[in-house]
């Protein structure tokens, strides 16, 4: 395990490790991976270094301000509706590595499918206490399961869980919804199986296959009529369950009917998933006390969604509409508009003729790229609006 970066005013470094060192022993244990150095980032630890074919052994009081070259296991399976494997070429480097790594989900909250867990994996996750996890369900139907992963051993999902939940780890889930698949009955059954492992579940995000233009043929469609008929089915047998399971927005803006309250989420655990973020933007404008001024050359960048959600921002933010530009998805079609994938070229293509300055969503720019690899730096006149709504307040303020 190399070492890339370290704080020259850390421990290891003062010890004398240095970039390019490679850690063989972890407190005794061969084979130690970035999970360790994270385990041990408070904690006194014995490593084990090996440079120019020399071991040295050193004595330090945790492994904070070291980062190594991480070595991220791939997803072995081969979902349909993957929306990966749907990506066309050119795009940020870092979207078509499909990462399906327990360690990655315990560290960042990355969906795993669990496909590739193997017993000693289990073992480290039950040893260490790993939790939560956050796991790719999708149906518990063993068949279909192993249908929609393309891989035999979707169909343990179940037995899985059940080691999981009675050895203590907790877990968050997720359903990706596909007309015609693993909804109506199926999703009934998924959600019953389930609900039983609670409290070690703690929350199950109800989401809709991506579908872009280069899937059309893949993915059924979900239309306005299959959203309300699935929120009708949500607010009929699953509402009881308060906040527990969690339908993502888009079924309700697509649908045209009102977005849940903030009370409906919880702590917003999926909120990555698209689920409560409308309820928190709302509930975040409603504590606030204070109000911004907008500059007058300064324009807010969004996607199209089919519904305009954004008017009490606008007013908090004293931003007339005509200075809201909506990025029409260009890259990947009319059934993507989410922020988060807006494309740069579609950004820059769409706002020739304006001068100014152009507040850009946080989640359409990761790595310093949007998804089409345009830099972001490249672009002065682009600022990164921060997520919390009382720091794009001051932001705005402030310019």
């Amino acid at each position: 395990m190399e070492i890339i970066e370290i704080e020259k005013n850390s421990p290891s470094y003062e010890a004398g490790i240095r970039i390019g060192d490679r850690i063989v022993r972890i407190d005794g244990r061969s084979n130690p991976d970035f999970l360790d150095i994270y385990l041990y980032r408070e904690e006194p630890v014995e490593i084990e270094v090996l440079r120019n074919g020399s071991r040295r052994r050193f004595f330090l009081p945790h492994l904070s301000g070291i980062r190594v070259r991480g070595e991220y296991r791939s997803c072995q399976n081969r979902c349909f509706f993957c929306f990966v494997d749907g990506l066309p070429k050119g795009l940020r480097k870092s979207l078509y590595f499909k990462d399906d790594d327990y360690r990655l989900s315990f560290l960042f909250g990355n969906y795993i499918s669990m496909t590739n867990l193997t017993p000693s994996d289990l073992d480290r996750i039950i040893s260490l206490s790993l939790s939560p996890l956050y796991i790719s369900v999708h149906t518990t139907d063993p068949y279909l399961r192993q249908k929609l992963f393309g891989n035999v051993r979707a169909g343990e999902i179940m037995d899985q869980l059940r080691i999981l939940a009675e050895n203590g780890i907790a877990f968050h889930t997720q359903i990706v919804v596909i007309p015609g698949y693993n909804d109506g009955d199926l999703l009934r059954r998924t959600i019953d199986d389930l609900i039983p492992f609670s409290p070690s579940l703690r929350s199950v995000a109800i989401v809709p296959a991506g579908r872009t233009r280069y899937n059309l043929d893949r993915i059924p469609a979900t239309t306005p009529t299959y959203a309300q008929k699935l929120i009708g089915q949500f607010e009929s047998e699953w509402r009881r369950y308060g906040d527990l399971i969690q339908l993502a927005d888009e079924y309700y803006l697509l649908a045209g009917l009102p977005v849940p309250p903030a009370s409906a989420y919880g702590e917003f655990p999926q909120l990555e998933n698209g689920c409560g973020m409308v309820a928190k933007l709302y509930q975040e404008l409603s504590n606030l006390t204070g109000m911004a001024s907008a500059p007058v050359d300064l324009y807010l960048i969004t996607g199209s969604s089919p519904r305009d959600f954004l008017a009490p921002l606008l007013a908090k933010l004293n931003l007339p509409e005509d200075r809201v530009i909506r990025i029409e998805n260009r890259l990947f079609g009319p059934t993507v508009w989410v922020s988060g994938l807006i494309p740069g070229t579609d950004l820059l293509n769409q706002i020739k003729g304006r001068s100014g300055r152009f507040l850009i969503p946080t989640d359409a720019v990761a790595d310093g790229e949007f998804i089409d690899g345009v830099p972001v730096d490249s672009y002065p006149s682009f600022l990164l609006a921060p997520a919390s709504i009382p720091d794009l307040i001051e932001l705005v303020n402030q310019l």
